[in-house]
């Protein structure tokens, strides 16, 4: 209900999720056009336009500068591992072997082409079990969680409300 008002102006997707049954025909059902990452910035030059703002959830590919700038309200990412401490892709692996007690998930800002570096708006951490966690485990323990914290935080990024941020300083990036 709250998501109602709520306008998509195009989704990215890999070229497995594009084949993704599911995906597809949400993307149909309401025309939404899908776009792979390698055709995304031939996409934003060809459809100059304006969004609220830009969402990247677990896209794994670098923003530049032409999708951060669509976002009125800005560009914001959901990133699948604790900020500032862990950057980059391979979290789960990390968190395995420091035998991290905790994992989590955050939400900043993506002001710049750096990765996983803009103002952080929300982290959320719960307990784990390093003798016993797997990355799968990790991964399928943190994606709902995860869900939960987008479902939390959008629509008062969306509606422009003023957003509390704290610095994206130190931590490690992994790649």
């Amino acid at each position: 209900k709250e998501f109602k008002n709520i306008s998509v102006k195009f989704v990215v997707a890999s070229q497995v999720e594009v084949n993704t049954p599911s995906l597809r025909s949400v993307c149909i059902k309401y025309n939404l056009p899908l776009v792979s990452p390698e055709n995304l910035y031939d996409y934003i030059a060809k459809h100059p336009q304006k969004a609220d703002l830009v969402i990247s959830y677990l896209f794994g590919k670098v923003i530049r500068k032409p999708l951060i700038a669509l976002g009125r309200n800005g560009c914001v990412n959901y990133h699948n591992a604790i900020l500032p401490n862990y950057k980059g892709l391979g979290g789960y692996n990390l968190a395995i072997l420091n035998e991290l007690d905790k994992w989590g998930s955050s939400v900043h800002y993506i002001n710049s082409e750096a990765i996983d570096a803009g103002p952080i708006i929300n982290v959320q951490t719960f307990p784990i079990n390093p003798s016993t966690e797997t990355a799968y485990s990790l991964d399928q323990n943190t994606q709902p969680r995860m869900f939960a914290q987008f479902k939390k935080t959008i629509l008062p990024l969306i509606k422009s409300r003023i957003v509390k941020t704290f610095p994206n300083t130190g931590g490690i990036y992994f790649s």
